[in-house]
């Protein structure tokens, strides 16, 4: 207790509590839960790369210097979870907002490329354009499914990203 009664103590717990706070302040920057939620596992994703990275550099450096105590060989097995924490406690919250910029770009770019084929296949055929009848189709068929299989879809959704980070990090 006199750790956290101490000038130490009060610090640490204030820099987690402002770091919740920025998260929270990101949270209501994006308007939607999901669209945050997606940001937070690619800047996981995107933190976890860059700590393997950054191992992968740390360990070539190392392998140079053979007069090293060979404790240090054995502590640098951990470096990619090292990396992955400093990483996570510093700026994670930087690299979400970066993360959102991107997403919202994005967004962007693809609302614009959708109006401009659907205003293109209005002029040429008269009719409403295929691909926002399709995603009408398929956010209502999405909001009619019950509950559960919803949060099957969305945690098929999830695996399918996890397998897809793991093969384009070259664990799979």
């Amino acid at each position: 207790m006199a750790l956290i009664k101490s000038g130490i103590g009060t610090h640490i717990i204030g820099y987690f509590y402002n770091y919740k706070k920025r998260f929270q302040v990101l949270r209501t920057k994006t308007g939607s839960n999901l669209t945050f939620w997606i940001c937070i596992i690619n800047s996981v994703g995107f933190a976890y790369m860059i700590s393997w990275w950054c191992s992968y550099y740390s360990w070539m450096a190392l392998g140079s210097l053979e007069e090293l105590h060979p404790l240090v060989f054995e502590i640098s097995i951990h470096l990619p979870n090292i990396f992955l924490s400093v990483i996570c406690l510093t700026v994670l919250d930087k690299i979400t907002h970066g993360m959102l910029i991107v997403n919202q770009y994005a967004q962007k770019l693809v609302f614009k490329g959708i109006q401009k084929f659907d205003l293109f296949y209005w002029r040429k055929f008269r009719k409403q354009g295929p691909i926002t009848n399709m995603l009408f189709r398929i956010q209502q068929n999405f909001q009619n499914m019950p509950i559960q299989r919803r949060r099957q879809v969305m945690l098929g959704g999830a695996a399918v990203v996890a397998v897809w980070y793991c093969f384009e990090m070259g664990l799979l």
